[in-house]
């Protein structure tokens, strides 16, 4: 008989409390295989390199990091947005005063011309 005509002979509390334990005993396989490897890897590591620079920076100063340069490079980018508003109104005052001028002096034009019409008349 095979192991799983034996597991099928027992009870379903059996069956359950079977599975639960293959099921941890296995994960803790996993764990102590996956650990040794690392561990070795790790000490290799160590023993052939420097650390590096991000391996003592903790996560959260990284983070932080991350977050600071996001907010600095948003302020520059709202700082160019304010100055080329600014500019672009100046720019229209600019316009809207050369257009003003323009009428003026178009409208001294006519008039002067209209004076002259009128003493040659």
């Amino acid at each position: 008989m095979g192991i799983l005509n034996i597991i099928r002979q027992k009870t379903d509390n059996q069956k359950k409390i079977f599975s639960l334990v293959m099921a941890s005993l296995l994960t803790l396989i996993i764990v102590v295989v996956w650990f040794s490897f690392n561990e070795e890897t790790k000490t290799q590591k160590i023993v052939k390199e420097e650390p590096s620079k991000l391996s003592s920076i903790s996560p959260i100063d990284m983070i932080k990091d991350e977050f600071s340069k996001a907010f600095s490079d948003f302020n520059t980018k709202m700082a160019e947005i304010e100055t080329v508003s600014t500019t672009s109104s100046s720019t229209e005052s600019i316009i809207v005063d050369e257009v003003t001028s323009i009428v003026a002096t178009s409208s001294l034009d006519n008039i002067e011309e209209e004076n002259i019409n009128e003493q040659v008349n």
